[in-house]
């Protein structure tokens, strides 16, 4: 949030993807059925993080490809009165523009709310003009678009003269620049596992030194695909660890050759890469690692001092975490992925990126079915790639944390997780209507910050989930032995249901929770509003 203000003044306009419900090859595919669309949003991530964009100062949105059908109303996102009127009820500042190809008409569209089509003009130029002068579109409703379309524009400087902008290709990075993409890449990254190693160390990180060390593997995605385009100066990670301990570090794709599996056997500790990729218009399969499940496994076998770094766009399976010691997982961590790994795997910083969504036993755990995912075939409908599935959001706010905390199933590793090279200890919760405060102190012997989350159980009458997320706060780099109090501000919303088209008080005694994830509480205490 805070760099968005940036980017606009740089005559950079940032553009927030909403009302886009399926990702991925899938999403034009797809007639998505949803009882209540502010329902469903405004109760989950999708909607806070559209709230805290405009926020930000982001000046426009994007509507996506698929079809919703929502309170019994069917059409495409671009042209969907419920989805459209939603992002106007959170910023009537924002513009919005099509995803490209995603406009399906010219009156519908722009009477719903959607201000640009992308790209070209097949419905909003000659033929919204013809429908202007016709009568069949109010010329006010073409200047209201116009006009947000130009106030956006203006505020981030694009009307002031011509932008003097370089080639794509060229590398516009600077020292600045990089470091700043090292320190967001460090913090980023989540140690999930930090067990002891066979040299009787009590966890197997942050590594010693690079002697030893020995690097398997080839996936180390520093970045997705898709239709945009960054030119790429990644580095490799054994030329990090070299730069940062003097030594070159042996690195092996594959373990098919004696070479490799000898100096595995041998090692005082292996780092492997794994991971796996997606990108716009290419969904993943499964949530296995592909290849590098079986590579893991085997480095396993040869060693038993194994570090796993796992390089991910989303959620992935672990089958092989009991036989290794240590992993992270860096998601796509940017061209500096390299050399903030190793400031990790060395113990230049601690870890302190926690996990944004759960890590499952098993594939499809929650048990989603297939009228809820991918859908089943409907009847075709222009414009949507067959065959055209019909997908039913019957499992509401039941997804994630939410569904394992329902159904009483321990995930592999919960919402929020993530180890640090130190220990944190929490007392003094203090709560009252306004406010819950706690004390977190740095008991190790390493510096380092920790991520205190909230959580709050609603009343029964609530009829909410057992319970929800409400925030997060990151202390600063704690020196062994300090403490900083950490504060979570309640609103209305804190204490709030959505009902009757909008949101409600639920008066009652709820639970307060503060820990270091869904499923590692640490104080507790009530709070009656």
């Amino acid at each position: 949030g805070d760099a968005l203000p940036v980017a606009d003044a740089a005559a950079v306009q940032a553009t927030r993807d909403v009302l886009k419900l399926r990702d991925g090859a899938r999403g034009v595919a797809a007639d998505l059925e949803v009882d209540d669309l502010e329902a469903a949003c405004a109760r989950v991530a999708d909607f806070r993080s559209l709230e805290a964009a405009a926020e930000a100062g982001v000046l426009s949105a994007m509507c996506s490809y698929n079809r919703l059908t929502v309170n019994g109303v069917t059409a495409w996102a671009c042209e969907h009165p419920y989805s459209l009127k939603t992002l106007e009820n959170i910023s009537k500042d924002i513009f919005v523009m099509s995803d490209w190809g995603a406009t399906h008409s010219s009156k519908p569209s722009i009477e719903a709310g959607l201000d640009q089509e992308m790209p070209g003009s097949t419905y909003f130029g000659d033929a919204m003009k013809a429908k202007v002068q016709a009568g069949d579109v109010d010329e006010a409703v073409v200047d209201a678009s116009v006009s947000r379309v130009l106030n956006a524009m203006d505020a981030v400087g694009l009307l002031d003269g011509v932008v003097e902008y370089g080639a794509i290709g060229d590398n516009v990075t600077s020292p600045a620049h990089a470091e700043v993409a090292k320190d967001i890449a460090s913090n980023a990254t989540v140690l999930l596992k930090n067990d002891g190693d066979v040299r009787g160390e009590l966890s197997m990180l942050p590594l010693q030194s690079c002697d030893g060390l020995v690097i398997v593997g080839s996936t180390f995605e520093t970045a997705g695909g898709g239709s945009g385009k960054v030119t790429s100066y990644a580095a490799p990670l054994s030329d990090a660890l070299s730069a940062a301990c003097g030594v070159d570090v042996p690195t092996f794709a594959t373990l098919d050759d004696d070479d490799a599996k000898t100096a595995v056997a041998g090692a005082a500790a292996v780092v492997v890469l794994a991971g796996t990729t997606s990108s716009e218009g290419s969904d993943r399969d499964d949530l296995t690692l592909g290849d590098d499940d079986a590579l893991v496994s085997a480095v396993a076998a040869l060693s038993s001092n194994v570090v796993v770094s796992v390089s991910t766009p989303g959620a992935f399976l672990t089958p092989w975490s009991d036989d290794v010691q240590a992993i992270l997982v860096t998601w796509m961590g940017g061209q500096e992925l390299a050399y903030a790994l190793a400031d990790i795997l060395l113990g230049v910083v601690s870890p302190a990126g926690r996990l944004p969504l759960t890590l499952p036993n098993i594939e499809n755990e929650v048990g989603f079915t297939r009228d809820q995912y991918p859908g089943i075939e409907g009847d075709p409908v222009e414009g949507c790639d067959l065959p055209c599935l019909v997908a039913n959001y019957t499992e509401g706010l039941y997804i994630g944390y939410r569904w394992y905390d329902a159904n009483a199933v321990a995930p592999k590793y919960p919402f929020g997780h993530g180890l640090s090279y130190t220990s944190f200890a929490y007392a003094d919760l203090v709560v009252d209507a306004s406010s819950a405060n706690v004390t977190v102190t740095n008991a190790g012997d390493v510096a380092g910050a920790e991520v205190a989350q909230l959580y709050l159980a609603p009343p029964a009458a609530a009829g909410e989930p057992p319970r929800q997320f409400k925030g997060f706060a990151k202390t600063a780099v704690l020196a062994p032995g300090a403490s900083a109090v950490v504060t979570f501000a309640f609103d209305a919303r804190s204490f709030a249901a959505w009902g009757d088209g909008g949101w409600a008080p639920v008066p009652g005694i709820y639970r307060v929770e503060v820990g270091a994830s869904a499923g590692d509480v640490r104080v507790n205490g009530t709070v009656a509003v």
